[in-house]
């Protein structure tokens, strides 16, 4: 048989030199053309096994010539694989409905190339693909005309590719009457698999449909039927796959059985959040796999080996064996160019180090997953699985002010992909809940969870704990005990469960049943690496000698609980509410046990600083953005009102300056620069006086002299936070984090700081050279930041969250040509037109307000409109 001939249609030369390199070493015979004429022209006179295609071509579209290709009869059975740097997903779909057989996103590994291609030329050349002549095939509203090439659905032409309409053909061929075709039940699931690993099952769906309803029942065809349907009907989806196991079974095919056993342990883990129905057939398919694993197809390989190492990971916490399975499949995948199979790797790998809170290794973890989700083979349930990832780093970290700054997203892209019981929101419900308990919102987590009512489980705990903290004792009891007696799952976070259940049981007074929980979770804890877990179990002990002198044993204890903390990074500990941190935090500061870094902890997660003997004193936070209020331990104590244009002019002046220091003299020269030195001294001592009377009243019993502070002729604020530093900082460190390409953290670190840009600084001042200039840097920074970040979500298809990121800022600058060009942009990409058209009326009505020339506006709306083509 002579060499495989592939022309390649690509202009850009360092790709060209790859395909030379890669195709030569594999001995196929290629030609390359640089344009779609010649491409077209090369592909009728020669007609190539295979053909590669670019889509950025510089005379016709890419797209154009695969849609030539497959309507040319001498063409149309020529495999083509596009090649695109495009990862945009509406190109991948248009190509492929248009008739391409495979996409590849560039860059690609030469390994991963040669892999589709071979894939591709497998399935032209096996003889159960060929297209038998003969009479039309008809089943049900179905008719199959195999000589045309042509399939009808209720009369209907249903737009196919060869090897869409190859693999229904030949999937008939087993089904209908007068008997089926055994020797292409292996062909049949071969190809479908393959459909199914690419994410282009779901299109066959109605096909599938109209073939049951055509009352043919075969397992096969069931099978095939459940798996299209997953993401769009997952509970059909769950009824056609127990049927085709269940007749697998009867018919004595065990290994047809374990294949679609491992699809319904994923599916009913993750997206119906049926955990105990997953880890039942987590059972059967354990028990299956070691006498038939080797009989599977490489295909079927992967999403068993998947479903034994999810398994392992979050039912036997075994990680040693999840990984050997997660190897199988990915070697497999890898061997086939499939690495979008890559996801349940990065799932177990994030989750294996939120077990062991390892922060960092899973903020590597989230950086890969970043890198992969907007891959084309991606679909979308398995992005809301992979964000599940950010979710366990939100929980260690105890990060709510993120969380609450993407939860309308988050929730968003997982409400409109899976059911309210799935695991993913299941997972965002629990964030959810410890980010109330942490804020003191524990009405709100009991009329959260009034209205979620289910089996019990972590969350059930979690409700308790809020009962008992909000003096409910008699329903914190019935709670936690509904908890305690029911059926377990997920080990780990059954146990997480029991720790909230620990905590109540403290709370309500019940220390006896408190302690012996605690020791059973011990003994238990013995043989894990769950260092989260251990960490909070060294908490709960100590607190049940809180406000007693601290034994040599309980010191111990306190020493390593510290140090734990420290060596992993977590900045959360779930079970526990604020009171018993702090009180294992003074304990440590008490004890001289890493005093500066638990006096760091109090600082960031208590809002307590301390003086030179060691005397917690509270951090009065002063928010600045859009008006001025102050508070403490996020309880606010004075808003803009409780303050005269002369103190707040003062506080202006103060929070402007460099380490919020400056001179007596100057001060006094900025408010009264025409008075004499007595004078003005007199007035100063007033207005200082007056300033610290309001706070006085306000922060009692703390003492104002405390943080408003005059010595050595310096006026200073001590002891107190700002927002805009806070702001400033999280710019920083989210510019460095885009620097060094960590999306991850770069999202954290600029939500942060746009979350606190409200407005402008202390609005309404007077001391307009002071604090003016202050304003002015401020806006736009946060200005900057939104378009730098907002260009950046785009990239990464989170046009949704760049939207509101846009309008958000336009609302507090509604003539900025640059945000206004940004935003319609989006708009334009989304495809929503109305919004885009409203969005220039509203600009233009805008620029009229601010008294612009009507030349001026015209001028400006025709520039967005260039800025949004480029």
């Amino acid at each position: 048989m002579g060499m495989d001939r592939i022309v390649a249609i690509e202009d850009d030369v360092g790709v060209c030199r790859l395909l030379r390199h890669t195709l030569a070493r594999e001995d196929f015979d290629l030609q390359i053309v640089n344009n779609g004429t010649a491409g077209l022209d090369l592909a009728r006179t020669l007609s190539p096994d295979l053909i590669l295609l670019d889509l950025g071509l510089p005379d016709i579209d890419g797209l154009e010539v695969c849609r030539r290709l497959k309507s040319t009869p001498e063409t149309r059975h020529i495999p083509v694989i596009i090649l695109t740097g495009n990862d945009k997903e509406s190109d991948v779909v248009n190509g492929l409905e248009i008739g391409a057989d495979d996409y590849i996103v560039k860059p690609v590994r030469p390994r991963i190339l040669t892999a589709r291609i071979r894939a591709a030329l497998r399935r032209r050349l096996n003889p159960a693909d060929t297209p038998k002549t003969g009479q039309d095939l008809k089943i049900g509203t179905l008719t199959i005309s195999a000589q045309r090439e042509v399939l009808t659905l209720d009369g209907e032409v249903v737009d196919l590719n060869p090897s869409e309409f190859h693999f229904i053909h030949t999937l008939t061929q087993v089904l209908a009457p007068p008997g089926d075709a055994p020797s292409l039940d292996f062909f049949v699931g071969q190809e479908g698999l393959s459909l199914y690993a690419e994410h282009r099952l779901d299109r066959l769906s109605p096909i599938f449909l109209a073939l049951l309803n055509g009352s043919l029942q075969h397992p096969l065809l069931l099978k095939f039927a459940g798996l299209s349907l997953l993401h769009t009907n997952p509970n059909q989806a769950e009824t056609f796959l127990n049927r085709s196991a269940t007749l697998f079974a009867e018919a004595g095919n065990p290994v047809a059985e374990l294949s679609i056993l491992s699809h319904l342990v994923l599916h009913h883990l993750f997206i119906l959040g049926n955990v105990e129905k997953a880890a039942e057939l987590f059972k059967k398919t354990e028990a299956l796999e070691h006498p038939h694993f080797d009989r599977l197809s490489a295909l079927s390989r992967i999403s068993v080996a998947q479903a034994l190492a999810v398994g392992y990971a979050l039912f036997l916490d075994n990680f040693s064996r999840a990984y050997e399975y997660l190897s199988i499949a990915e070697a497999i995948a890898e061997d086939r160019g499939l690495g979008h199979f890559r996801v349940f790797n990065l799932l177990i790998k994030a989750y294996h180090a939120y077990v062991t809170a390892d922060v960092e290794k899973l903020s590597r973890t989230i950086h890969e997953i970043l890198l992969l989700l907007n891959h084309p083979q991606i679909d979308t349930t398995n992005k809301a699985l992979l964000k599940m990832a950010q979710l366990f780093y939100l929980s260690l970290t105890g990060d709510y002010c993120y969380f609450s700054a993407v939860e309308e997203t988050v929730r968003d892209e997982f409400g409109a992909l899976l059911p309210p019981s799935s695991l993913p929101l299941r997972l965002l419900t629990l964030l959810q809940t410890e980010s109330a308990q942490a804020n003191g919102g524990h009405d709100t987590v009991i009329s959260l969870h009034k209205s979620d009512p289910g089996p019990p489980t972590v969350l059930t705990s979690m409700l308790a704990l809020s009962e008992a903290l909000t003096n409910r004792s008699g329903a914190a009891e019935k709670t936690v005990q509904s908890y305690l007696n029911a059926k377990k799952s997920i080990p780990f976070f059954d146990m997480q469960g029991r720790l909230y259940s620990i905590r109540t049981l403290l709370e309500i007074d019940q220390s006896a049943e408190a302690a012996a929980l605690l020791e059973q979770t011990r003994l238990q804890l013995a043989t894990s690496n769950w260092r989260m877990i251990n960490i909070q179990v060294l908490s709960l002990s100590l607190l049940f000698h809180r406000g007693q002198p601290l034994s040599v044993q309980q010191l111990t204890t306190l020493q390593m609980l510290i140090t734990e903390i420290k060596a992993t990074g977590i900045r959360h500990l779930p079970c526990l509410t604020a009171d018993d941190l702090s009180s294992l935090l003074y304990a440590a500061i008490h004890h001289d046990i890493e005093r500066l870094f638990a006096a760091d902890l109090c600082r960031e997660l208590l809002g307590i600083s301390w003086n030179r003997n060691w005397e917690p004193v509270p951090i009065l936070h002063f928010r600045t953005l859009g008006g001025l209020q102050l508070s403490c331990q996020q309880n606010p104590l004075l808003s803009i009102e409780s303050f005269s244009r002369r103190q707040r002019d003062c506080l202006a002046l103060l929070i402007a300056a460099p380490n919020n220091r400056i001179e007596q003299e100057e001060m006094q020269l900025i408010f009264w620069p025409d008075s004499p030195p007595d004078k003005a001294r007199a007035n100063f001592d007033t207005m200082l006086s007056r300033l610290r009377k309001t706070l006085q009243a306000m922060i009692a019993p703390l003492s104002a002299k405390n943080y408003l502070k005059l010595k050595n002729s310096i006026v200073s604020l001590d002891y107190c936070s700002f927002d805009i530093d806070q702001l400033r900082h999280a710019f920083d460190r989210g510019s460095k984090c885009l620097s060094n390409h960590d999306c991850w953290q770069a999202d954290i670190a600029i939500s942060h700081g746009l979350l606190l840009w409200n407005g402008d600084f202390i609005p309404g001042s007077s001391l307009a050279d002071q604090t003016a200039k202050v304003a002015d840097q401020i806006h736009q920074a946060c200005t900057k930041m939104t378009l730098l970040w907002g260009n950046r979500l785009t990239e990464l298809g989170q046009t949704a969250r760049a939207i509101r990121l846009l309008n958000k800022a336009i609302a507090r600058d509604r003539c900025n040509e640059e945000l206004i060009a940004a935003l319609h942009r989006n708009y334009m990409r989304s495809n929503n037109l109305v919004k885009a058209d409203l969005l220039l009326r509203q600009y233009e009505k805008s620029l009229h307000a601010e008294g612009y020339p009507p030349a001026d506006i015209g001028r400006l709306l025709t520039r967005v409109r260039t800025l949004t083509s480029v």
